[in-house]
């Protein structure tokens, strides 16, 4: 009975707004953050990680998301889209390891 309320808990979370999920202050956040790296084509991974304790490719899906809320109204249309390019990108893996 418990993995059943479990899962029916989980699920529920998907469907709810991006915002309900990790609090409207926390997308405020993430968007300020995004939209002030955008001119510089976004945010080095250190900074992301430092700043919100995410990968690259989390904070990319989070801000997606983010982007599609109502908490996103605020931006001008053209930034939202390149920001929205921005998410669909590939990372670039800035700190790779050579093999030996």
């Amino acid at each position: 009975m418990t993995t059943r309320s479990t899962s029916r808990s989980r699920r529920n979370s998907c469907t709810r707004p991006v915002a309900s999920r990790i609090g409207l202050s926390d997308v405020v956040d993430l968007l300020d953050f995004a939209a002030k790296w955008e001119p510089y084509g976004g945010a080095p991974t250190v900074d992301i990680f430092v700043t919100f304790g995410l990968t690259a490719d989390l904070y990319r899906s989070r801000l997606a998301r983010a982007l599609t809320s109502t908490a996103a109204n605020g931006l001008e249309p053209d930034q939202r889209q390149r920001l929205l390019d921005y998410t669909h990108r590939p990372s670039s893996r800035r700190y790779e390891t050579k093999a030996s």
